[in-house]
Parts: structure tokens; sequence; C-alpha cells
């Protein structure tokens, strides 16, 4: 009777934070999140599983808040399993968030990166034949029973129909399993619970359908963070060489930007690191004038960083800012003047250069610019990364047009999602003011 008041009285408890907890996981899920549900769903696995019983409140709390990060709330099949791990710090249960593959297959499917994945285990006494070459195909008739599994597979459809596969031998698993933390834990002390020992056909087909996944993870920042908190929780080393498709990093500082920094920390000034980690664009709407209707003249740079800008039309632009009596307070205004010091440090700079005799014969006016290497579609998704505007990011479509229309399916789908990425990585950017 005593146990059972306790586990009431925790219960009310936890229901409690929780609803305390609920602006956070506002703040963190999606729209389509039903958090009411992810509540209620954490607390009846709670409620139904005796281990998990034991598992802290903190613990709890931080597992509807992956969940809600993660976009998703169901809890179990198709969601993220509650796992108990035993937290020698804390000398406590945790309740660990592992994603199900299915959660994975669907976050791909919303990225549009493919519309259907399907996993499947093999096993002794199978019919199980490969063909790989021009026609790659799968024969796989199953035995139906529970006999040893010596193979996992995972069949995807991308969204122009074709349909390609990831194999993997029982032996790849196992040696992805014995790097795993939770694995070498169980090996230790196999009284702790370890999804490889209860569920290895689940461990399986989850295993393969993450090396199928991986060359989608640029696809959506969901996808690539639900594939690295996986490999975390789990305590996996690298599983797989790299993909020539990756998630999209933030935009890197140029020459120009990085030496600008070195100048701004000698100096001991804040502002001039903060600018450097910034990359100064010439804005959008920047007009080079008005025609004779008065109609404003769009400005050719408008929407290029300013390394990208010949020195003498960043001249004039630095001239307009500081001294243009038709637009009074330019200069004062502090975006504007952000942008001023911006580009007296890259004139300056690209003069100090000149004069010194570093550029090798070409035109200060032209920046060096590294050769492409790989290639067409690596050399294009490189491209893709360094744009920093939407209108430049159009245009490299277009510019691509011809190309694209020669490339095989696989190619296609790996362009449009790093192209897609890419869009909405900028406009966040801009949303954030950090893009001038």
């Amino acid at each position: 009777m005593a146990t059972e008041t306790k586990q009431v009285d925790e219960s009310q408890a936890l229901v409690k934070i929780l609803n305390e907890a609920m602006p956070d996981l506002k703040r963190l899920a999606p729209k389509y999140v039903n958090l009411s549900r992810l509540m209620a769903l954490a607390l009846e696995a709670r409620i139904k599983n005796p281990v998990l019983a034991k598992c802290n409140i903190a613990s709890v709390v931080a597992f509807c808040k992956r969940c809600a990060e993660w976009g998703t709330d169901r809890v179990g099949a198709g969601g993220v399993w509650p796992v108990p791990f035993w937290n020698s710090k804390t000398n406590s249960y945790d309740m660990t968030a592992i994603p199900d593959w299915r959660l994975l297959v669907d976050k791909a499917k919303k990225a549009k990166a493919i519309t259907h994945a399907s996993p499947e285990v093999v096993r002794e006494g199978d019919v199980f034949e490969v063909t790989r070459g021009t026609h790659p195909d799968i024969d796989h008739r199953p035995k139906l029973d529970a006999s040893k599994i010596i193979a996992a597979y995972c069949v995807y459809t991308l969204p122009d129909g074709t349909k390609d596969f990831t194999v993997m031998s029982w032996e790849e698993i196992e040696g992805i399993r014995n790097r795993s933390k939770a694995w070498q834990n169980y090996l230790k002390d196999n009284t702790k619970l370890c999804p490889w020992n209860t569920d290895p056909g689940e461990m399986g087909k989850k295993t393969v359908t993450k090396r199928a996944l991986k060359l989608f993870e640029g696809a959506s920042i969901e996808l690539a963070q639900l594939l690295e908190a996986d490999n975390v929780v789990m305590g996996y080393a690298s599983l797989t060489p790299p993909e020539p498709i990756t998630m999209p990093k933030a935009i890197e500082t140029t020459a120009t930007q990085t030496e600008e920094a070195g100048h701004d920390k000698d100096k001991g000034t804040e502002e001039g690191a903060a600018a450097a980690s910034t990359v100064i664009v010439i804005p959008e709407g920047w007009i080079k004038g008005k025609d004779s209707k008065k109609k404003a003249i769009p400005h050719p740079h408008a929407g290029r960083a300013i390394t990208e800008v010949p020195t003498a039309d960043l001249t004039v632009i630095m001239e307009g800012l500081r001294d243009d009596p038709k637009v009074p307070g330019k200069a004062k205004d502090e975006k504007y003047q952000t942008l001023l010091v911006a580009i007296e440090e890259d004139v300056k700079q690209r003069a100090e250069t000149a004069k010194a005799g570093q550029q090798d014969g070409k035109k200060e006016d032209q920046p060096e610019q590294p050769q492409p290497t790989g290639t067409p579609l690596e050399q294009a998704l490189a491209k893709i990364k360094t744009i920093v505007t939407v209108n430049a990011l159009l245009k490299l479509w277009t510019d691509y047009d011809k190309d694209i229309a020669t490339w095989t399916g696989s190619e296609q789908s790996a362009f449009k999602m790093t192209f897609d990425s890419r869009m909405t990585e900028i406009k966040e950017l801009a949303k954030e003011g950090k893009l001038l």
C-alpha cells in the first residue's frame, strides 16, 4: 500500500513538473507535435514498465524534450523508445530516448528524400540473392522461422520512382554492435538491459536503415540531428566512411574576414570579432540610382558578399555610404555603419596586399578562386554551401540546368536536397540577422 501511494505521489509530481516544462516543450516542438499526447504516453510507459518506473523524474522530462526536439509525439514503435539506462553518476536509471527506425524513415520521407523505405532481416534457410551492376536486384524468399539472422537489407524508393537498396551481412552489423557502449556495458554486466540483446532483429533493421539513409543526411536538419543523436545515445564510433552529401554547416568566413578578425583581435575590440564571424553582404534592396521615370535601378552587386565585389565598385559604394546626400543618415544607421566599416577594412586590406606584391600578378579586383575538383555534382554541392543569398542560389540552379538534365535520378535528388537545405538555412540566417 505504501509503495502504491509513493508511485501515485511521484506520478502527480511528474505531471506537475511536465506542465511547468510545457513552455520549453512548445519552443522545441514543431506545431504538428501533440505535446499532451506525448506527455501522456511517456507517463503511461513509465507506469507500465517496472524498470522505467525507477527512472528519475529529471530524465523523464529530458525524454519528453528530446521527443519534442525530434518532432514526434509517438512513444514506442514508429517514434521514440524509452529505454532505461543505468547512470552510475546519479546512481539511478535514466529514461533514454532512442529513435525507432520507422521514425528515421518518416523524417526522410518528410524531407522528400525518399517516398518509401523498408528494412528486412535474412535468416538461415531463406532464399536470398543479390545482384548489383547495371541491373541491381534482390530476390528474398523467407523461410518464416526463427533461425539465426545472417544479413539485413533496406530497400528505398527515390522521388522519381527509382529503387535502390543497401545490404549488410550480420558480421558487419555485429561489428557496429561491438563498438556500441550499450553492448560493451551489457558484456560487463549482463543484468543491465540492452536492445542489442533483447531485440537483435529490430536493431539489425535499424542499423541497415541508418546506413541506407546516410546518403540523405543533408536532406533536412531533423534527419541529420536524429542520426547523430542516435549515434551519441548508443555510443557508436564512426559507422560509415564520409559521404559526398553532408549536413550544411554554418557559413564559413572568407580569408579577408579571417584576417579582419585577427586585426580586430589585436586591437582587443569585441565589435571587430563579432563582425568577422558574420558574412557581410551588399543589401538585396541596394539601388544604383533612378531612371528618367524616377524608378529605382537595382545595383548589379546587390546580394553579393563584399569580398566578391571588384575594388573599384566597392570604393564607389563606400564613398556613397560616407557622403551621398540623397540618402541622409545612412552612415549613422547601425546596419549601414557596420557595412561601411567592413568595406573600408576590405578595401584597405586589398591595397596593402597589392602593395606588398602578394597577388602574384593577379588583378586586385579579382580575388583568387579555388580550382574546382571532384565530379560535376560534387562541384555543384560545394558551390551551394558557399552561397549566402537567395538570388545567387536561384541563379546557380539556372547555371546548372543543362547539367542536371544529364544526371542520374540519385544525383538529381542529391542536388535538390542540398539546394533546398541551403535555401532554408539562408532564410533562417537572414531572420536571425546574421546576413547583412
